[in-house]
């Protein structure tokens, strides 16, 4: 690995041509997420005038939410120097290309901002996953909204008897490595690609986000084969609704 990159950069740099495959093997996913999204933008007060997107991959799916949701302004974070590449191609949307631990933005500047499909978990280490979410608090207009998902290691329903193995674990013994893992992504093409990332659980994820000061107005446990909300944590991922409110 260069020493001027981290894991997640070597990743998505080699996963930039197959991203859109592996998108659309979770349509269901992504566009159930999305529907939460959108439906809450137009309940909610504020109109989208600028949305930061953060770790958009290839970029084809903020740009179908900007389509879908009438937002103003978009600026999107990408680490991967293909990723960002593919994201510049759509002129419509300003590209910001590094690590969101070392972007500087101005304060209180966005409205809406979004951190989807498990891009925390791709963050490398606890204490920068927690200047993430410092970053967003920071960066968020008062009375804005931030839109966090992110794979919850105790969905029974997608990791089966693995789940209640990391409950196990995490009792016996729970570190900042815990929930991290190794495995391959199988593209179609017979390409395999070697991944590592962090999945959460929902007591770490409460307890970084109230860190944060940030608040959650709403968690939702969204099924990872359907897309549709489900009543258990044991049964889907989870999902964010976060303010900056005291």
């Amino acid at each position: 690995m260069p020493a001027s990159q981290n894991a997640s950069q070597v990743l998505y740099d080699t996963f930039a041509p197959y991203y859109q495959e592996y998108a659309q093997s979770r349509t269901a996913y992504l566009e159930g997420i999305n529907h939460v999204i959108l439906n809450t933008i137009a309940q909610f007060q504020r109109p989208p005038l600028h949305v930061l997107d953060i770790g958009s991959g290839d970029g084809a799916r903020i740009q179908k939410l900007k389509e879908r949701g009438r937002f103003g302004a978009l600026t999107v974070i990408e680490n991967s120097k293909n990723m960002a590449d593919l994201c510049r191609s759509y002129t419509n949307m300003k590209t910001l290309e590094g690590d969101i631990t070392n972007i500087e933005l101005p304060p209180h500047s966005f409205d809406y901002i979004t951190c989807l499909w498990n891009v925390l978990g791709h963050i490398d280490s606890k204490r920068s996953r927690h200047i993430a979410l410092n970053k967003m608090a920071l960066w968020l207009k008062p009375n804005g909204l931030v839109f966090v998902d992110v794979n919850n290691r105790y969905n029974y329903a997608q990791y089966g008897k693995n789940a209640f193995l990391n409950m196990i674990k995490d009792i016996v013994h729970l570190d900042d490595s815990s929930g991290d893992i190794s495995f391959q992504m199988h593209m179609k093409s017979g390409v395999d690609i070697d991944a590592r990332v962090h999945l959460f659980s929902p007591l770490e994820m409460d307890q970084s986000i109230r860190l944060s000061g940030l608040r959650v107005i709403h968690k939702y446990y969204v099924s990872y084969s359907s897309g549709k909300c489900v009543p258990s944590f044991l049964q889907g991922q989870l999902m964010y609704i976060l303010d900056n409110h005291d």
